[in-house]
């Protein structure tokens, strides 16, 4: 009984520490303090790898493999969007900020369709191509605002 209540009281902690991560704040990350110029240039680059990787899962075989290299590039591409909403915030730039959260909302877009691919590869795999194709309309909207 001693280890049951022990277990139990250790996983509520777990969780009681782990809810402040997931509801912090990620606005103020600043990815090793990226310039604008910079973080605009990860967000492209991503965009592009992560395009290709799209391509390589419309082979079955190869799935698998694009489905975890893409995951690794949006990683990287979300570190580029925290540094640039980082700025977008410190310099009050109102249509960046804006422009940001329509990002994030193609990301999640994204991430659903990646989802949806793993079950339905015809429904995910243009869903993922259209968000991400979103997210680069958006991206030189919020270049031409530089």
């Amino acid at each position: 009984m001693k280890k049951v209540t022990s277990l139990a009281i250790v996983l509520a902690m777990t969780l009681l520490v782990s809810g402040f991560a997931f509801a912090m704040d990620h606005s103020t990350m600043d990815a090793g303090d990226m310039k604008m110029a910079d973080s605009m240039k990860v967000m492209e680059d991503n965009l592009a790898l992560m395009k290709k990787d799209v391509e390589t899962m419309k082979d079955p075989a190869q799935r698998k493999a694009a489905m975890t290299s893409m995951n690794s590039h949006m990683t990287d591409l979300h570190h580029g969007m925290a540094a640039a909403e980082g700025h977008a915030k410190m310099t009050k730039n109102a249509h960046m900020e804006a422009s940001m959260k329509q990002m994030n909302k193609e990301m999640m877009m994204t991430m659903k369709g990646m989802g949806m691919a793993k079950k339905d590869a015809d429904k995910g795999i243009p869903m993922m191509m259209d968000s991400l194709n979103k997210m680069e309309k958006t991206l030189s909207t919020m270049k031409s605002m530089m």
